[in-house]
């Protein structure tokens, strides 16, 4: 096989190859579409309206009944949540 052979079949598998890589990423893409859709705060509750209505009805009556100190089940978890922010805040700081 000649140099010009091999340059023009190099040339033609990477031209193919480009294809595929094009094709996959329109695949891809077309995927990634889809998945956003379906998880769409709007999408997800749309289709479970009734149910997630239930549980937070059944939730709220379950706290009120047994009398749970959220402030008090509350503090410490605003706290570790504004602790984990703040330390990652601070890694992304460093990081640049």
């Amino acid at each position: 096989m000649s140099t010009a052979e091999e340059t023009h079949w190099l040339e033609a598998e990477l031209e193919q190859s480009k294809h595929d890589l094009r094709q996959d990423l329109s695949q891809i893409e077309n995927k990634l579409q889809q998945t956003r859709a379906r998880l769409r705060p709007t999408t997800f509750m749309g289709d479970k309206a009734l149910l997630i209505l239930g549980i937070s009805f059944a939730l709220g009556f379950a706290v009120g009944y047994w009398d749970v100190p959220l402030g008090d089940l509350g503090k410490p978890v605003a706290r570790t949540v504004l602790t984990t922010v703040g330390r990652q805040l601070a890694v992304r700081a460093i990081k640049g």
